[in-house]
């Protein structure tokens, strides 16, 4: 019996000692276990449909920062316009 238990036992204590045999862990960022942010300079380019016409869209070509700092305006924009209809309807 205890030598089932031993031969049971070899194959994790096989594992538990090569370690290099175990899953590789993912890359990640430094120390924060987190992938690392992409680069906010580089230029990244979209499509931008236009309102006239389904067919036509146009190629706009920003940095990521400059994408964010947009999308960012554009939600503030829409807040502030979605408050002033409410205090204009009186609700």
């Amino acid at each position: 019996m205890t030598r089932l238990i031993a031969l049971a036992l070899v194959p994790l204590a096989a594992a538990v000692a090569v370690p290099s045999l175990a899953a590789p862990e993912p890359a990640t960022g430094p120390a924060t276990g987190r992938a690392p942010l992409p680069d906010p300079d580089k230029i990244v380019c979209r499509r931008i449909q236009s309102l006239e016409s389904r067919i036509s869209a146009r190629k706009e070509c920003h940095s990521r920062r400059e994408w964010r700092e947009m999308a960012d305006q554009a939600r503030a924009d829409r807040d502030s316009v979605n408050n002033y209809r409410g205090r204009a309807s009186g609700n």
